[in-house]
């Protein structure tokens, strides 16, 4: 019954921190929280994968981190990805 009530908070919490636009420090917050809670009291599961979902929210919702740590990892593998221009499609630029 507490995995539950911890799963609806977390989830009434993020939809609360999304409708005012608080930005990712408080979902942050929220999810560590509950998974920290989760893990102590509860399911250890629920608490593993809302403690994810933070690592996530920080990542990518961290303007610090996505710079430092998402930014260069994700050019890199665009770089291997994308096929390379040659100096005609260089040249050729629309006008």
């Amino acid at each position: 019954m507490l995995t539950l009530i911890l799963l609806i908070v977390a989830v009434v919490g993020l939809l609360a921190i999304m409708r005012r636009e608080a930005g990712a420090l408080p979902a942050l917050v929220l999810l560590a929280v509950t998974g920290l809670a989760s893990l102590l009291l509860a399911s250890s599961l629920l608490g593993v994968v809302l403690l994810l979902a933070a690592a996530l929210v920080a990542v990518t919702g961290l303007p610090a981190l996505r710079v430092r740590w998402l930014t260069p990892r994700l050019f890199t593998l665009f770089k291997k990805v994308a096929p390379r221009v040659s100096e005609t499609e260089r040249v050729a630029r629309p006008s």
